[in-house]
Order: C-alpha cells, then structure tokens, then sequence
C-alpha cells in the first residue's frame, strides 16, 4: 500500500497485476496475507493518473489508511497457472533449484523482487549468499517447474 489520498481512507497502490479492471471490482476479495487468512473487501477502485486508488471495507479515514501504509494486498489467484506459457506466478518460482546451463547447482530461489525497470530473482547461492538475478530471456534461459535455468555473465555470481 502507498500513502493515502485524502481523508476518506483511500490509499494509492503499485500494482502487479496486468488486468486490474479484472481484479480491482467492488465486491472483490482481498487479503493482507498470501494465505488469505486477513481478509479484506475492495469498495471501490479508480485510476488517478499513472496510479490506481483503492477504498477497502474498513478503512473509512486517514488515520487508518496510513496505518496499512506499506502492507502488501494479495488477490487470489485464478488459476494455477497464468494463461501465457512463458509467465508464472511468483509463488511458483519461490523454492526451485537454480541451475547454470551445464546443470551446476547456482542455488535457490528464495524471492522475486519487482523493480521498475524488470523484475529479478532473489537466488541463495550454496554459501548463503543472495544473488539478484535480471529476469530476462537472455540470462534466465528457462523455467521450468522443477528448475530455473540460468545462463549468468561473468562475475554475477562471484563473491566481491
């Protein structure tokens, strides 16, 4: 969640979704939490310029939306799978093995971070390491659901 807007309790959001007019209709149920266990309702939802504004079912000031200032919002997931073959979930590449083409263990995947400019795997090297990985094409070469494969350029995975 971002700052507040006003003082009705509405609150700006960045969002990780590609169809938030799907997503972001009153009526819709949300969580605080992956696991749904902090539910929430969406009354209502509106872009405001390049950002999108969102009233919550019990969040009817300012002093209560700042007080989720920062939180995460959770949607659940339709499907298992996103409907192109080449996009997942960032819950499905959380846990699997990262491996060089060659098939040398690299590490883990333990995170998905999304930055402005791309999105990047948060990869724990055998050693204890975090690695933060551009995911691209040319470096992430395949994603598969047992393993992520990784083509890095020098230097990436190499301690400082």
């Amino acid at each position: 969640m971002g700052k507040p807007l006003g003082v009705r309790g509405e609150v700006t959001v960045q969002l990780f979704t590609d169809v938030p007019e799907t997503r972001l209709v009153p009526g819709a149920r949300l969580s605080f939490d992956e696991e749904g266990t902090q539910p929430t309702t969406l009354t209502d939802a509106r872009r405001s310029g390049p950002r999108w504004v969102l009233a919550l079912a019990g969040v009817d000031d300012r002093d209560q939306a700042e007080a989720i200032r920062g939180e995460q919002l959770y949607a659940p997931a339709d499907d298992d799978r996103p409907s192109d073959a080449d996009e997942w979930f960032d819950w499905q590449l959380v846990g699997l093995p990262c491996v060089d083409p060659q098939g040398s263990a690299l590490g883990e995947v333990t995170g998905v971070e999304h930055p402005p400019a791309h999105d990047l795997l948060v990869i724990r090297t055998p050693d204890g390491r975090h690695v933060r990985v551009p995911l691209v094409s040319q470096i992430v070469t395949e994603i598969s659901e047992d393993r992520v494969v990784v083509d890095a350029p020098g230097g990436l995975f190499e301690e400082l």
